[in-house]
Formats: structure tokens, C-alpha cells, sequence
């Protein structure tokens, strides 16, 4: 989707003129002029053959109001001022059009789910003001939890800041607002011990590809969206090791994690497949969770297990049998270049050690 055209005009007059109809009414504009070029600016001030001429005085004052308030921006910007027609456009079309050029997408599209939850009728450039950016930001804060209000409100501000860059607006109106900080007890993370983690895989998941997704995770340390990247291609068997591919920092594309595996992975890893063929076709976060708790239930496990829990193992094992912090940094898979560079080394030491705990 392309940015509409975003050069500069540069405006040297503002004129407020009063357009009149045949019924008596009239409604007031402005005349951007400059080098023999005019734009035009609807005020939505509108003046009825039947007010007074104390009305009427009053709607031409506030008409002279906006204008000289537009005359001070053109001053201000030293006498540039950006297409005015641009107040108007949608900040929904910006924001598709952002989503696809800028950032973190998966959070971007939650900041869209949730505005247009909030505006169904969308918004323009005009109406997202401060007061319907802090409007957003109390809405997030009953519809989600934990640090996401924070999060997305924090992708909302950026969105606006581009805004501001491409001359949409001048001033980013989410700048002034003030992150509230949630005093939340410390939860303290769970994590499968070797037994329980036995336990588990004797113990039967109406899921059995989530099952095996979270033993591999223990074994490998890859999250769920990791998980998802394998495919057949993914599998060295020779070399008995298995690559994901993580998204980096700032989401600037994906690296490639590569980790020593056992024969107990490559089980649970399931039969051959094609190289192309996705080996975990996994369901949304919230519906692995729910197996999971399930799963555990069966199992007689009472730890609150999430599918970071099994990532976590994986991590806490190797420091247990005597791995340095930067081998298992370079096992979870880091996106700094000078850390991958850092740990370049360590693969026989990582090998060792997933021997060690088999």
C-alpha cells in the first residue's frame, strides 16, 4: 500500500471566506493560496439564515479564530504548511499502511484489533486528538493485562511519531501521556523437574502434537514460534541437529537457531516428512495452554505449566550440569551479532552437555 504523496506545499496566504446558498444558509472555509494554487478547508462552521446577528458574529469569530490559529502554524513551520486535506484522511488506511512497511507486526495488528474495537467507525487524522489517544489507552487497560496496555500503547505512539515524520500531523498527541506502572506481586516461574518432565511423557494429551511439541521445546529450548518453523528441512540427521528460525530484536527479519538433539527428540519429532512439510501445526497460545494444564492434571503434576515452562527447563538443566550462561544464551538463540559471535565457540561444549542430561 502506498503512502499518498507527501511533498511539500508552501502556503504564504489564509483566507476565511463564507461560502452562501440559495436557501440562505452559509458555511465557512479556508483558502490556502500560494504561487496561483488554492486549497480549500471546510471549517463544519455553518451559519443559518435564521441566526441572529449575535450568532452570527460568533461563528465568524471562531471562524477568524481557526484561522489565525492556522496562520501561526504556517509561521511557525516557517511558512510551510502540509497539504491541510490530509486531517481528513483515515488513520486506519495509515495504520495498513504502516503494518506493512514498519515494526513489529503481530503487536501493530493487535493495536489495529483494539482501535477498531474501540472506533468501529474509524478514526481521521483529525479526531485522533490526545484525548482519543488516552480514551485508547484506558480502554486497553480493562480489555487486556500485565504489561500489555503499556506494550501496545507504546506501538500506538510510534505509529504517530511515523505520522508525524510523513506530515500527517505536527505534533504526535500520544507524546503527553503518562504510562501507569502496575504494582503486580512477583509470580514466581515454574518449571518441570526431570521427574515430572518422565512423568509427562508417559502420562497420555488429547493433543499428542502439542505433547510433542512441548518435549522437543524441553529438549531444545525452542518456544512456540520456533516450534512452528520446523519443517523436514530443519532436521540434520547426520549431524544430529535441529535449526528453527527466531525473530530478531525489533522484528528486522529471522535468524537461524541451530541445536544438538538425541534420539528421544528425533522421536518425538514423529516420522519422516517431507522437507517442505511443517512438523508442528500447533493451535493458538491460549488453546495450548488449556492442553496443557489438562495434560498436567493427568499427570498429577499441581505446577502452573505454560509453554515457556518447557523452554525454561530446557535452559535450567544445562546450567545444572555445568554450563556457562553464554552457552546457554547461545542455545536459546541471541539476535546481537557480537553475542552470536561471542558464543561461536561453544557448540562442542553445548553437545556435551545435552548428552549429559539425556
Amino acid at each position: 500500500m502506498a503512502v499518498p504523496d507527501l511533498s511539500p506545499i508552501i502556503y504564504m496566504k489564509v483566507t476565511l471566506k463564507e461560502r452562501e446558498y440559495d436557501s440562505g444558509n452559509s458555511q465557512l472555509y479556508l483558502y490556502y493560496s500560494s504561487s496561483g494554487k488554492r486549497i480549500k478547508e471546510p471549517l463544519g462552521i455553518h451559519i443559518s439564515a435564521k441566526d441572529s446577528q449575535a450568532d452570527r458574529n460568533k461563528k465568524l469569530a471562531l471562524g477568524e479564530a481557526v484561522r489565525i490559529e492556522r496562520e501561526h502554524d504556517l509561521q511557525f513551520s516557517k511558512h510551510k504548511i502540509y497539504n491541510p486535506e490530509r486531517r481528513y484522511t483515515s488513520f486506519f488506511e495509515f495504520m495498513d499502511w504502516y503494518l506493512d512497511n514498519h515494526g513489529n507486526r503481530q503487536k501493530n495488528l493487535g493495536v489495529r484489533k483494539h482501535l477498531t474495537m474501540l472506533y468501529p467507525n474509524g478514526l481521521t487524522f483529525q479526531e485522533m486528538d490526545e484525548s482519543a489517544c488516552q480514551h485508547f489507552y484506558d480502554y486497553l487497560k480493562t480489555k487486556t493485562g500485565s504489561d500489555t496496555p503499556n506494550m501496545y500503547f507504546s506501538c500506538l505512539r510510534t505509529m504517530l511519531k511515523t505520522a508525524v515524520k510523513q506530515k500527517f500531523i505536527t505534533i504526535n498527541p500520544a507524546a503527553n501521556i503518562e504510562f501507569t506502572v502496575r504494582v503486580t506481586p512477583e509470580v514466581k516461574k515454574e518449571i518441570p523437574s526431570d521427574k515430572e518432565l518422565r512423568e509427562l511423557e508417559r502420562t497420555p494429551c488429547k493433543d499428542d502434537i502439542v505433547k510433542r511439541a512441548m518435549l522437543v521445546s524441553s529438549r531444545t529450548g525452542f518456544g512456540v514460534a520456533e516450534l512452528r518453523t520446523l519443517t523436514g528441512s530443519s532436521i540434520d540427521k547426520h549431524r544430529m541437529q535441529i535449526t528453527a528460525h527466531r525473530q530478531k530484536n525489533k522484528g528486522r527479519g529471522m535468524m537461524p537457531v541451530t541445536v544438538p538433539i538425541t534420539a528421544k527428540v528425533l522421536k518425538w519429532l514423529g516420522p519422516a516428512w517431507y522437507r517442505d512439510k511443517q512438523i508442528f501445526i500447533l493451535p493458538y497460545k491460549n488453546v495450548i495452554q488449556k492442553v496443557i494444564k489438562k495434560w498436567c492434571i493427568d499427570a498429577g503434576i499441581k505446577k502452573h505449566l505454560t509453554s515457556y515452562s518447557f523452554r525454561h527447563a530446557y535452559a535450567t538443566r544445562l546450567l545444572n550440569a555445568g554450563a556457562a550462561e553464554s552457552t546457554v544464551a547461545n542455545a536459546l538463540g541471541h539476535a546481537s551479532t557480537k553475542m552470536v559471535k561471542r558464543y561461536a565457540k561453544t557448540d562442542e561444549q553445548l553437545r556435551k552437555l545435552v548428552n549429559k542430561i539425556k
